[in-house]
């Protein structure tokens, strides 16, 4: 059964997005942090006192690195956005940590277009995953309209491409570099 999402954070899911994931840190304080793990980004919620609360999201698209640390004792789950916005959550459930780190990679790899690389490693009394993303234009999923990025497998004309790739530059998803980086692939394809 799915844990109940607190009121905030329910109302900033887009209809389509489905939660995979929730869990909560390990506290004993009242109200404790949240992670949230949807189809199209990781939520986190943090309720404060007097209703207050801080909210922050990093779609799968603009994080560049993600690191879970499990210790003896600790855990500690880290998300960077490409923009340098960094997100530090101690002390989350142990035997969820690895689900949750999984369910993460899984839902980057549908979106990016690029593999993510892995790295794993087993300490003495404990164990460290590492998520690095490349920094990449476009991921499958578009922004705007919430339709698929086309695959290789589809046969798309070079004008229909780069009619979509302006149309990116053009709604600020991506900087002019990206554009005419991929810009200058598109045309060697040729």
């Amino acid at each position: 059964m799915m844990e109940k999402l607190p009121t905030p954070v329910s109302r900033i899911l887009h209809p389509d997005e489905k939660v995979l994931k929730v869990m909560r840190q390990i506290v004993l304080a009242r109200w404790p942090k949240w992670l949230i793990i949807t189809s199209k980004r990781i939520v986190y919620y943090d309720q404060k006192i007097f209703g207050r609360y801080e909210l922050r999201d990093f779609p799968y698209s603009k994080i560049e690195l993600i690191l879970c640390r499990v210790g003896l004792f600790a855990t500690l789950f880290y998300v960077r956005k490409e923009g340098g916005e960094e997100l530090r959550i101690p002390w989350l459930k142990k035997m969820e940590i690895r689900s949750v780190f999984e369910t993460i990679y899984n839902a980057l790899n549908k979106v990016a277009i690029e593999p993510i690389s892995i790295k794993k490693r087993k300490f003495f009394i404990g164990e460290e995953f590492i998520l690095e993303k490349p920094a990449e234009v476009v991921s499958r999923m578009a922004m705007a309209g919430g339709k698929a990025w086309p695959t290789e497998g589809e046969a798309e004309s070079i004008e229909e491409r780069l009619r979509k790739l302006k149309e990116l530059l053009e709604k600020g998803l991506i900087t002019r570099e990206e554009y005419e980086h991929h810009r200058k692939r598109i045309l060697e394809s040729i």
